[in-house]
């Protein structure tokens, strides 16, 4: 085997190393965006919720002072 032909598997074999370890940061970074997005997607729904309520009690509250007047 030559030098340059061990030199160049060793390369070879660092590059795929990296590669690898890239792959890897990837999958993880994509990880936390899904569970950030899925908190989000959470709150933004509790929020929705609690807005509804509200509007609910405010047209309770205009319904019944106007059946009043």
């Amino acid at each position: 085997m030559s030098a340059g032909f061990a030199l160049s598997r060793i390369i070879a074999q660092e590059l795929k190393g990296v590669i690898e370890d890239r792959d890897l940061e990837i999958l993880q970074l994509q990880e936390d965006l899904q569970k950030k997005s899925t908190a989000h997607d959470t709150e933004k729904n509790d929020i929705e919720h609690k807005l509804e309520g509200l509007l609910g009690r405010v047209s309770s509250m205009t319904a019944g002072k106007t059946g009043t007047q």
